[in-house]
């Protein structure tokens, strides 16, 4: 599966911590002598996405090559380019660039492990090898992460009143922040008299905003974050409901089932499961929290969330899931209709 960095401005990337930014970069001689823009990157991280889903394995090959020249301390590429190696049944290279990718700070040993596009690696020479290395990344990830996080505060806007109060957790899109997020939603949490959660990340991405890392470090700060609004604020602990878009909305989903007594509903926005959101669902059955699913029709996480829509209904949930036609990646123009229409599903989900 490889990692859709490049659909993310906001985007959906997988929770990967970079180290990178945390340790510095490692440089990597012979790139190319002007910096590329980021509409470049992004232009070429489309093609690439294409190629994938074409299966057009070499041309994948071609691009993500430049890619990695592009952004050559960035361990998304590289992983990406070994999905499309091993795709086209080319062990070695795929190999070569998976231990590239560890050597740049990739540190999600469970995707690896379990990404279809890898499964041919399983039992060459130097895959557990790579993949213990990759372990050694998550396990300094970890630690860098919560001396990064340990200052960090979420934004917090209460309704008027003394509660209790319904909580909304937002998690935003990959690039974005925290407080942007937060004020979206402003005027309809006002009205509707609930307490808007936002976390804040500690990731910060090229263009000025943040990302969410690893999976286990967002729901930490998701976690932080409702002990913060506890603590300031009456709050109704029966209504708590969690909103991610975009990589936000993946973070959403494997959050929400790990903590599945916290949430009483969750709102995935133009977002793709991962493999572990099934296992977690599987495992749950009816005693997951209920999901309202969104994405527009005019975009690569339509599919998914109809995928997911489906699987987490066989799986014994409370799903229902909408696909806005002739609407990309953003929320639909309806947006505030549908969050109300999100919260009366959970809210009638759960009974008396």
């Amino acid at each position: 599966m490889v990692r859709r960095r490049y659909m993310k401005g906001p985007c959906t990337r997988a929770g990967i911590l970079v180290l990178g930014v945390l340790l510095g970069a490692l440089s990597t001689p012979g790139v190319l002598a002007q910096p590329a823009s980021q509409q470049e990157i992004r232009k070429a991280a489309k093609s690439f996405f294409e190629a994938m889903e074409g299966e057009d394995w070499t041309r994948a090959i071609e691009i993500g090559k430049l890619l990695v020249e592009l952004s050559p301390t960035d361990h998304v590429r590289p992983y990406n380019l070994a999905c499309a190696y091993a795709r086209k049944g080319d062990g070695d290279q795929a190999l070569l660039w998976l231990f590239r990718a560890a050597r740049e700070g990739y540190s999600d040993p469970e995707l690896v492990a379990g990404d279809e596009d890898l499964q041919g690696l399983h039992g060459l020479a130097g895959f557990e090898e790579v993949l213990r290395r990759i372990r050694t990344n998550e396990h300094r990830a970890r630690e860098l992460f919560r001396d990064l996080a340990a200052d960090s505060r979420p934004v917090i806007v209460a309704p008027p009143g003394e509660g209790p109060f319904p909580v909304l957790v937002l998690l935003h899109g990959f690039g974005d922040t925290s407080p942007k997020f937060l004020k979206f939603f402003e005027n309809l949490a006002k009205r509707e008299g609930w307490l808007l959660v936002a976390p804040r990340s500690v990731i910060p991405t090229a263009n000025g905003g943040f990302e969410w890392g690893m999976v286990p470090d967002a729901r930490w700060l998701v976690e932080e974050a409702l002990k913060v609004a506890e603590i300031q604020y009456c709050v109704d602990e029966k209504r708590v409901y969690l909103l991610g878009f975009s990589q936000g909305g993946r973070m959403a989903y494997e959050i929400a089932l790990e903590m599945s007594g916290t949430f009483a509903g969750v709102i995935p926005v133009g977002a793709r499961h991962s493999p572990r959101t099934l296992e977690l669902a599987q495992r749950l059955g009816p005693e997951a929290p209920p999901f309202f699913m969104m994405a527009g029709g005019d975009e690569p996480a339509a599919e998914a969330t109809r995928k997911a829509g489906k699987a987490l209904k066989k799986a014994g949930l409370r799903v229902q899931y909408q696909i806005y036609p002739g609407v990309g990646h953003r929320f639909p123009s309806s947006w505030e209709g549908q969050i109300r229409r999100a919260i009366s599903f959970f809210d009638k989900a759960k009974g008396p």
